[in-house]
């Protein structure tokens, strides 16, 4: 019995669109890479590791989650009382 040692549940591929180590490179016979891995192809690089290892990618981090636009957008609206400002002066 072999141990699962990727962070990716067996059976399954790791997706190279939401790791941070994918890149897009301008090689048009390999348009896309793995920073960590150091190599390029014309498939997903975790397809690549899949066929060539058997595995899962072991590199696979996940993007960090950037906070929603809306959040955003919420938060620059709520303003601290009083500091109400003019946006023209009176002359």
């Amino acid at each position: 019995m072999s141990k699962n040692i990727s962070p990716i549940p067996e059976g399954q591929t790791a997706d190279c669109l939401a790791c941070k180590h994918f890149r897009v490179t301008w090689d048009a016979d390999h348009p896309r890479g793995c920073v960590v891995m150091g190599f390029k192809s014309r498939t997903l690089p975790s397809h690549e590791v899949r066929s060539a290892s058997g595995l899962a990618c072991l590199k696979f981090d996940p993007k960090p989650i950037a906070p929603s636009a809306t959040q955003s957008a919420q938060e620059k609206s709520v303003s601290p009382a009083g500091s109400a400002t003019k946006r023209h002066w009176v002359a």
